[in-house]
């Protein structure tokens, strides 16, 4: 008895990398940030890294409010993406950081 099933090929794998790879990147954020705000390091580099996704959160609401939530399921407390819309900051995207001076500001106005 022979066995002719056939090793995965190129195609197949290409196909593994372009469809897990995004979700796996994705999904990445919320340890990144997680690890982040606990070793109180790196929150620069999270906001480099995932500038696709902070690019998707300036353009929609749900998006941001879905990739907020998760990142912060198990962060330190005060830690947050702040962006454009609070902030004067020059490239206007959102950023990884501890804020609780925003934090603060915002209960002030009754939004948090």
């Amino acid at each position: 008895m022979t066995s002719d099933c056939k090793k995965p090929g190129v195609g197949f794998w290409a196909t593994v990398v372009l469809v897990v790879g995004p979700v796996l990147y994705a999904l990445s954020v919320g340890p990144a940030c997680w690890i982040s705000s606990r070793a109180n390091a790196g929150a620069s580099a999270i906001s480099v890294v995932y500038r696709p996704l902070t690019w998707g959160m300036e353009h929609s609401d749900q998006f941001a409010d879905a990739v907020d939530w998760y990142s912060g399921l198990a962060s330190a407390k005060g830690w947050e993406w702040v962006g454009r819309d609070w902030t004067n900051d020059a490239d206007g995207l959102d950023k990884w950081l501890y804020s609780p001076k925003y934090r603060a500001i915002m209960r002030n106005l009754g939004v948090d």
